[in-house]
């Protein structure tokens, strides 16, 4: 299962909320546990890929931030209970990111679940014309700008840094212990990264780097969500990489280039070790790619805006009806970016709508058919569905268009198969 990023391309371990849990198979999860300091724990939830969460364990119970996959909620429930009196008391939410709250549900009847507006929001999953959903584990206590805590003896402070990697990003600073969880904002030795279709800005990405770095002690540990901790130091060499390489990005592209050809060129070949961990160089290019057509043609709404109308008040053929409609006469109006029906795709596998889910997927396949994504998300609405020849087939094809798809590698082999 890839997700979409927002940038033309995706990563699998940066999802979207959606909250399917046919990624991995639950009984190959387990979790790490890092000792921090006296009583802040660092909990890595691996399930092929893998996301770090944070504890802090004390008098007052376990205080958990982020949750990781549904599918590792019980190594993670099963480590925590080994910490202290074993009982989460509170849960917070960095980000949207379905690996970062998808096990919420896990926890909601012992915790109180806590975020920044926007992350509700998305957890309930309102796409347009479609409707939010009532699920467990949805944040009971939201905040706009900032919110402390106090919890086993220290200050908890929660701080928005509004529309860079998401529009709900937080960062959960532990001040006497002196560390700070970035979720997905910083990724130490890594390009950034942005979810420019839900709203996320390459711009305000870096610049809340910059911001960061200001506002946190030099000794401060830095803990995020999916890499080695880093201190103050990485983090400006991280934000002096995004910025001078998407510089020069920018510049290729305004002389006409496209994100083929700039990849093709090695324009970033003296930062290639930055594109070997979470975001590689493709899927960098493609961010900042993504950026410029923002910026460009920032009035363009999401073709997914009229179909999920179209969805509701008629159905499934209609809505692909009005795509191609759309898109032969009025191809200017609406972005019908691949990543746009991706999402489309994934927000109807949420509302278990799997017979549209795959329509939609098709579509994408039509549109998109060299890129290894568009047969790795239709592949796994086929899993879905329980159709695993198919399935089988399209991660295959996925895998034929993009050799690197490790997730397609890891599908095929959990449903029993090698990769042709």
């Amino acid at each position: 299962m890839k997700r979409l990023l927002g940038t033309g391309v995706l990563l699998s371990v940066l999802s979207l909320a959606s909250f399917s849990q046919t990624e991995y198979d639950p009984s190959e999860a387990v979790v790490k546990v890092v000792q921090l300091t006296d009583k802040i724990y660092k909990l890595q939830c691996i399930s092929g890929t893998y996301t770090n969460t944070i504890a802090s364990v004390g008098e007052d119970g376990i205080l958990l931030v982020d949750t990781g996959y549904p599918q590792t909620s019980e190594p993670l429930a099963d480590a925590l209970h080994k910490l202290g009196d074993g009982k989460v008391r509170i849960v917070i939410n960095t980000h949207e990111h379905s690996d970062h709250i998808g096990a919420n549900a896990a926890f909601a009847q012992e915790a109180m679940i806590v975020s920044h507006e926007r992350v509700r929001q998305a957890y309930r999953g309102q796409y347009f014309a479609l409707p939010g959903i009532d699920r467990p584990g949805a944040p009971q206590v939201v905040f706009k700008d900032s919110l402390s805590l106090y919890f086993n003896g220290e200050e908890i402070r929660l701080q928005h840094y509004p529309g860079g990697h998401t529009l709900g990003d937080i960062v959960v600073h532990f001040t006497d212990s002196k560390v700070a969880f970035v979720g997905d904002m910083v990724f130490a030795g890594c390009f950034p990264s942005a979810d420019i279709v839900r709203g996320g800005d390459l711009n305000r990405c870096l610049a809340n780097t910059r911001q960061i770095i200001r506002d946190y002690p030099t000794d401060t540990l830095f803990v995020n969500g999916h890499g080695p901790d880093y201190r103050t130091d990485d983090l400006k060499a991280y934000l002096d990489v995004g910025t001078t390489t998407s510089q020069l990005i920018r510049s290729e592209i305004e002389k006409g280039q496209s994100m083929d050809d700039i990849v093709a060129s090695d324009l970033l070949a003296s930062w290639e070790k930055w594109g070997k961990g979470v975001v590689s160089e493709r899927e960098w290019v493609a961010c900042v790619y993504r950026q410029h057509l923002k910026e460009t043609h920032q009035s363009t709404p999401s073709i997914c805006q009229p179909l999920t109308e179209a969805i509701v008040a008629g159905g499934i053929e209609d809505a692909l009806e009005l795509y191609a409609t759309l898109k032969a006469h009025h191809p200017e109006k609406y972005s019908f970016a691949e990543d746009e029906l991706n999402t489309l795709g994934y927000r109807l596998l949420d509302r278990e709508r799997i017979a549209e889910a795959l329509e939609i997927f098709k579509l994408n396949v039509a549109a998109y058919p060299e890129s290894g994504n568009v047969y790795d998300s239709l592949a796994e609405a086929y899993m879905v569905q329980g159709d695993n020849a198919l399935a089988i087939e399209y991660y295959n094809k996925s895998l034929e268009k993009d050799p690197n798809n490790s997730n397609a590698e890891a599908m095929l082999t959990r449903l029993g198969q090698k990769k042709n």
